[in-house]
Order: structure tokens, then C-alpha cells, then sequence
């Protein structure tokens, strides 16, 4: 993720010098992910030396998402080019039901989800751009590429400590948006991005460490305000 933040930057620094059209601005997008059931779940106790397996029903997150959002298209007729966003990326909202087949639900009530000290961590983007015009102002912006995120997180349990979360996902996404050339050099953008790809987390909660892989797939819409030059 270090490395992936690190050619954002670069990127965010060299576009400019290159491509003939390029905004770059900050976007929010509130961002609900859902799990593909069914998905497999192993768990492994290491202090009872025992393993337990299941599915979920139903889980699912739904984070903000802050991000740096920029695009450059190149050529004359300025239609081609990259898309990126890195980002932090913040829960709001955590939700799971699991049919456990050899393990009373009870076990895993103590679930950190996203717990009083929350969830955060980064996002990435980057893709190939697309851009169209339509009117003056308005353009129809297309991206399609490689999305990433990585977040962990802290749930307190008292003298005992803490309970702990890692989630992280990798996979396409592709999104398509309005852009607005309201005055010179300012710009809006509103869209929609989705994503699909593979899930991981890793839990600590109390005796058990609990692992799982899973398909997901997330959508958000995003409200973008974008210096254009």
C-alpha cells in the first residue's frame, strides 16, 4: 500500500507537465460493500487446538471514503487518458450474519465490526480515462482500472484489551461521471463508481483467530470539486 500511495503521488505530480487536459480535486464518496454469498469462512482457535467453519448469511460495510481524485487526457482531441484516487477510508457501519455449522452463534457476538474506536485506512484507484464532450460545460467522464483498500481497526474489551480487525481488497472497478466546467479553472464532478474483486480480513476476538476470503462487490457515488487546468 506504501509503494501504491507513493506512484499516486508521483503520478499527481508529472500529469500535469504532460497531458493537455487535467482536473485534480478532493471527492467524497460514501461507499456500501457487500459480500457475494455463499462465502466460506474458517476459523481456528489456537488455544483449544480446534477449527470451525461456516457461512455468512449476510455482511456487508459502509465506509466514507476522502479521497484525491485527478484525471489527464492527452492528444489533441483530448479524449484519452488516466484516472486515480488514494484516498482514507473510514466505517461507518458494519454488518454480518453467519449460519455457523458446528459453533453456537453466541461464540461470535464479540465480533469488533466497527467498534467504539472505528475502522480507518486508505483506498487506491488508478485506470485508463475516458472523456466525451457534450455541451461547453459538460463533459461524460468513463474510468476503468484497479482498485485497492486496506483497513484495520480496534474494539476495547476492558482489562483484557482489545480486539482487533484487518480487512483488505483488490479487483476492477469502473465508474462513470458528469463533469462540470463551471468558471475558468473550476470544475464539478458527480458520478457513480463500482467496484468487484476479493476480500480478506483476519480477527482477534478473545480466544479465536478468525480468517476468511470472500467476493465483494462495492458501489459509491461521489460528489467531486476539481481544479481544472
Amino acid at each position: 500500500m506504501k509503494k501504491l500511495m507513493i506512484l499516486a503521488m508521483v503520478i499527481m505530480a508529472c500529469m500535469p507537465l504532460c497531458a493537455t487536459a487535467f482536473r485534480l480535486g478532493v471527492s467524497v464518496e460514501p461507499t456500501w460493500l457487500f459480500v457475494v454469498p455463499p462465502t466460506s469462512i474458517v476459523d481456528v482457535d489456537p488455544y483449544h487446538a480446534t477449527s470451525m467453519s461456516g457461512e455468512y448469511v449476510s455482511a456487508g460495510r459502509m465506509d466514507m471514503n476522502y479521497m484525491i481524485k485527478g484525471s489527464g487526457y492527452f492528444g489533441n482531441n483530448e479524449r484519452f487518458g488516466i484516472d486515480f484516487a488514494v484516498g482514507l477510508l473510514f466505517n461507518e457501519r458494519t454488518w454480518r450474519e453467519l449460519d455457523m455449522q458446528n459453533a453456537p452463534a453466541s461464540r461470535y457476538d464479540a465480533f469488533p465490526e466497527s467498534g467504539p474506536l472505528g475502522t480507518g485506512g486508505g483506498s487506491f484507484r488508478l485506470g485508463f480515462g475516458y472523456c466525451q464532450r457534450l455541451t461547453s460545460i459538460m463533459d461524460l467522464g468513463l474510468a476503468f482500472g484497479e482498485y485497492m483498500y486496506l483497513q484495520g481497526g480496534l474494539s476495547p474489551k476492558g482489562e483484557d484489551g482489545f480486539d482487533a480487525a484487518l480487512y483488505m481488497g483488490s479487483g476492477l472497478y469502473g465508474s462513470v461521471s458528469l463533469d462540470f466546467t463551471l468558471v475558468e479553472h473550476l470544475g464539478l464532478s458527480a458520478g457513480i463508481v463500482a467496484n468487484a474483486g476479493l476480500g480478506f480480513e483476519v480477527m482477534a476476538v478473545e480466544d479465536l483467530v478468525i480468517s476468511s476470503v470472500f467476493l465483494e462487490v462495492l458501489a459509491a457515488p461521489f460528489v467531486s470539486v476539481q481544479y481544472v487546468f
